[in-house]
């Protein structure tokens, strides 16, 4: 059977669009607005979503968060021309898996259901585990997946933390339950406050009915609270609240609402030394430190380096209609010799890459470019005797030009959330440390 597709718009023409695009690979139904995707998600089951911002009836970021709070956790794309990067962040964090900005081409649409339906073939749910070191983590997500007790999991970006929090519910008495899932850091403290807790009508402007909270959401299942490091001080404290009650109260209401909820809370801080800073309050880190899995960068397992090359290169070639190549044993050493500060994820956009530039179906040292990689690290040396702070935006600029600006890939590349790396731009620009051009 082909995968089932639902696509929302108010305009007829990107319906058709969607319907010749896709309708010889995917079962394609179309909503021409909100309501009747509403109606439609409710009475039969898809696999992929692409809803439109702005529609009559209900719009696509508010479809996606329905969907969350229900516990379903089918791909949803959330399409619009008029949404700026702050909305854009607002859209991602409250759920959506993709945001596609109009216009775009037939081939981008294709190309982006694909990847978001394609199977990982890698082992444990895209946990590609024979390194010793790797061994050991899955070692114990067996012993702590079948309690109860909140699991923190710590380690750098792109280490693939997500995939562990999955291991850990799916392993659990609880894999029949949602698995939910929040970026923190994508949220302002007061969406995150009512993504979190949920809120009752007419409790702020445009709260026009009750929505349930991502933690009733969750109710016997998992939630993962994705990069718990960058919440504010007053989250921090309310959230501590739910973990000791067991309960919620949604803004603007007045009845606690008892939940049964497993909580895994990911980051790449240490959040012993944020709290020892006065970052992070000292008693909700205990509350989260119950279990500690602490996930090792991939320069520490190398063992993974080869296994975890194929299944990239594999999945890749699927996504691009590419057959599989084959890879040389120098690119395989220069891949093994790579420090990856970007872990994993580094390690996927490197092997994209090479799958595009190689010829004859073979993935060679050359073809990675990781030698430009380097070279690029080593135009980051200091004088002796720079100043830290100087240092500091020296580093963030030389990271922001080797990405080509990409504030999300070099927030990656730096070990530190897209918000940290924003409010470093806002302070130099302040200062006058910055120039309009970079």
């Amino acid at each position: 059977m082909k995968p089932r597709v639902l696509v929302a718009d108010d305009e007829p023409t990107m319906l058709e669009l969607f319907e010749e695009t896709l309708g010889d690979t995917f079962d394609v139904r179309v909503a021409i607005d909100g309501t009747e995707a509403a109606d439609l998600l409710e009475r039969e089951p898809f696999e992929l979503v692409f809803l439109d911002l702005r529609m009559p009836g209900r719009d696509g970021a508010e479809l996606v968060r329905a969907l969350r709070s229900a516990g379903k956790s089918l791909p949803a794309v959330v399409m619009s021309a008029h949404a700026g990067s702050e909305r854009r962040r607002e859209i991602l964090g409250g759920g959506a898996d993709r945001f596609l900005p109009k216009p775009f081409l037939p081939a981008d649409i294709e190309a982006l259901a694909r990847e978001l339906l394609a199977e990982d073939p890698s082992p444990s749910g895209g946990l590609v585990a024979e390194d010793p070191a790797t061994r050991e983590v899955l070692d114990t997500i067996a012993r702590i997946a079948p309690t109860r007790a909140t699991v923190l999991v710590q380690g750098e970006t792109g280490t693939g933390k997500e995939v562990l929090a999955r291991e850990i519910h799916e392993r659990s008495g609880r894999a029949g339950g949602p698995f939910v899932r929040v970026n923190c850091a994508a949220l302002t403290e007061s969406l995150l406050e009512s993504e979190l807790f949920g809120h009752e009508r007419g409790s702020f402007t445009g709260a026009v009915r009750t929505t349930r909270g991502l933690f009733e959401a969750a109710h016997r299942g998992t939630l993962l609270l994705d990069e718990i490091g960058e919440i504010s001080a007053v989250m921090q404290a309310k959230l501590l609240r739910v973990l000791q009650e067991r309960e919620v109260r949604r803004v603007g209401g007045a009845e606690n609402i008892a939940v049964d909820v497993r909580v895994v809370a990911t980051t790449n801080r240490d959040l012993a030394v944020e709290v020892a800073a006065g970052r992070f309050r000292e008693d909700l880190y205990h509350r989260l430190d119950v279990l500690r899995l602490d996930v090792p960068p991939l320069r520490s397992r190398p063992g993974d380096i080869e296994p975890l090359t194929q299944s990239i290169l594999r999945r890749k070639a699927r996504e691009h209609e590419l057959p599989t190549p084959r890879i040389t044993p120098e690119a395989i050493a220069a891949l093994r010799a790579h420090p990856w500060p970007g872990n994993v994820r580094e390690l996927e956009n490197a092997l994209e890459r090479a799958l595009l530039l190689a010829s004859d179906g073979m993935v060679t040292a050359g073809d990675l470019r990781l030698d430009s990689d380097r070279t690029a690290g080593r135009a980051t040396g200091f004088v002796p005797g720079t100043k830290l702070k100087d240092a500091e935006r020296q580093l963030i600029v030389a990271t922001l030009l080797a990405t080509g600006g990409n504030r999300t890939r070099a927030a990656e590349l730096l070990g530190v959330s897209v918000r940290t790396m924003r409010n470093k731009i806002r302070e130099y620009r302040a200062s006058g440390h910055w120039g309009e051009d970079e």
